[in-house]
């Protein structure tokens, strides 16, 4: 007995196959020009011990990158964030090592793409102000509050949150 397949559903296939495989061609470019930029920087101490390893935090990212869902299909928005972090001479240690550490960690945090998009705005945002961006504080700020909850710390007083849960708005500035 032979099987036919609708000829709707045979042009669904022709019609999505290209777009898939453009999806992960995209995904694939952007994790070779990430392991291009890591590739070589290897940090010791003064005692010759690897403080950290290009190669080996981009195959960390990665294998986290695949687990968190709310990632899936962003590698084409974040190549454009570390194009412009590239463009304005930040350096892949002290500025997008961080980026990509706080990005998975929000995105573990929150299963709503539309949060990611919002971080992701935000920091486009932020790229674009002239003068220095302050990424690293924004960073520390977001990665204090979603592992301590911290909202601030001034001499001997830290303001706490009682829930880690939190919304990043765009309009006109980046908030939380």
């Amino acid at each position: 007995m032979k099987r036919i397949f609708p000829q709707g559903f045979l042009l669904f296939v022709a019609i999505l196959t290209p777009i898939f495989l453009q999806a992960q061609e995209a995904a694939e470019i952007f994790w070779l020009r990430t392991d291009g930029l890591f590739a070589r920087i290897e940090i010791r101490d003064k005692d010759k011990k690897i403080i950290f390893s290009g190669p080996e935090f981009v195959n960390e990212t990665k294998n986290q990158w695949k687990r968190i869902a709310a990632l899936e299909g962003k590698e084409k928005a974040v190549d454009a964030i570390i194009e412009k972090m590239l463009g304005r001479r930040l350096r892949p240690f002290e500025h997008i090592a961080p980026f990509f550490r706080t990005l998975l960690r929000f995105s573990s945090n929150t299963t709503n793409d539309e949060q990611v998009d919002a971080f992701l705005q935000s920091i486009n945002h932020l790229l674009d102000q002239p003068g220095s961006p302050r990424l690293n504080e924004y960073f520390t700020v977001i990665d204090a509050i979603l592992k301590d909850s911290v909202l601030s710390t001034y001499k001997s007083v830290t303001w706490k949150a009682s829930r880690p849960l939190f919304e990043i708005v765009n309009c006109p500035s980046p908030e939380f």
